[in-house]
């Protein structure tokens, strides 16, 4: 049994999916499994993840529909997981390559600790450098901006 479980939902993200696997399948801890749950993409997207040979990626297609959200999406991911902790990713984001195993020492240096996050670098569609969090503001200029 894999000890984390990484989960992901996607619809028609053909563009970033690739890599944002490799980030996740390249990490330095690597008892992990991969669910992502292709949420009725008409794209690449089911090309795409029948590509990656690994056995640690566990797929899951859902026929289109009107009804798939990213929550009944990330729903059947979360169903199929059965690591002891479950890291969530967008089809879109980047992982360091040591995200996971930094949040897993986290959690388990703090037992009262459940859920941790992440600082994170925007950029655009051409992969320029936006911003990081560490840039945002710490009031509610960040809703009037964003």
């Amino acid at each position: 049994m894999p000890y984390i479980s990484i989960i992901m939902t996607v619809q028609n993200g053909e563009k970033y999916l690739n890599e944002s696997i490799l980030s996740l399948l390249e990490q330095s801890f690597s008892d992990t499994e991969l669910v992502v749950v292709d949420n009725g993409s008409t794209d690449c997207t089911s090309k795409i993840l029948e590509n990656i040979n690994d056995k640690r990626l566990k797929i899951i297609s859902v026929e289109p529909s009107p009804q798939n959200t990213f929550a009944s999406g990330i729903a059947k991911a979360f169903d199929s997981a059965i690591g002891e902790y479950v890291a969530v990713q967008d089809s879109d984001d980047i992982s360091e390559k040591t995200r996971i195993e930094k949040q897993l020492q986290y959690l388990e240096a703090h037992p009262d600790v459940a859920l941790v996050g992440s600082k994170f670098t925007v950029i655009d569609h051409s992969g320029k450098y936006l911003f990081t969090s560490a840039d945002l503001p710490e009031n509610n200029e960040l809703k009037q901006k964003y």
